[in-house]
């Protein structure tokens, strides 16, 4: 089965990272651990690498390289930015949100981070741009840096 015209990973590739050492989550791993090797394997799977990321997020490059080295806090923007970015499976969103100590609650805002997290993987239409569409319609914040 290939993949449909939007579809960035499908569920047969998804399936095939799990078998074959795609972790998702490593016991004690800090935000920046986690970053630096979602950030790695974008890079392998997608081929984006920190100054695509960086061009997409708009989170300038050496802010990226400080929060890899545990310099730079993250807010929960800048989060739900780079899980879009890179299309991180919906675990591994989760993951980076929970490393840094976030997590999505019922507010209208946080739903619909989360119908995008839960879709980025899959599908190009779940994107950072129609995600702050969404939004906008729903007379929220854009997500921004």
């Amino acid at each position: 089965m290939g993949k449909k015209k939007n579809e960035v990973l499908t569920p047969e590739c998804y399936e095939m990272f799990l078998s074959k050492n795609y972790v998702t989550m490593e016991v004690g791993e800090t935000f920046n651990e986690a970053l630096k090797r979602y950030l790695n394997d974008a890079k392998i799977i997608s081929g984006l690498n920190q100054s695509s990321i960086s061009k997409i997020t708009h989170i300038e490059s050496p802010t990226i390289s400080k929060l890899k080295s545990g310099k730079v806090n993250p807010t929960l923007t800048m989060i739900i930015l780079l899980s879009l970015a890179m299309r991180l499976t919906p675990d591994r969103s989760e993951h980076l949100l929970h490393t840094a100590g976030y997590y999505l609650n019922e507010s209208d805002e946080h739903k619909i981070y989360h119908y995008f997290l839960y879709g980025c993987a899959f599908n190009a239409d779940f994107n950072i741009q129609n995600c702050n569409k969404v939004l906008a319609e729903n007379k929220l914040t854009k997500l921004s840096v």
